[in-house]
């Protein structure tokens, strides 16, 4: 029903997610509305997610002097001990 609506122009939080999966390039899950491997299209999906967070970080100590200097000591993000590449 809520893709229904969102369809319709009326916007829900299903209207979130189909944003969000066209602009991280899975619009044709949405459209698809399947997946033949679930696990793997979330695997996929979450390296997604964290690869643009690194960027994201990445670009935010490069625009400040202070956290710019962590870059040259951090070789990796790292996140409660958890290796994100």
């Amino acid at each position: 029903m809520l893709v229904c609506y969102d369809r319709s122009g009326c916007h829900n939080w299903a209207t979130d997610v189909r944003v969000n999966l066209s602009s991280n390039g899975f619009g044709y899950v949405w459209e698809a509305q399947y997946v033949d491997n679930e696990h793997l299209f979330l695997m996929q999906y979450m390296q997604c997610i964290k690869d643009q967070y690194v960027q994201h970080w990445h670009a935010r100590c490069l625009r400040n002097k202070k956290m710019s200097i962590m870059l040259i000591t951090k070789i990796c993000f790292k996140l409660r001990g958890i290796l994100l590449l």
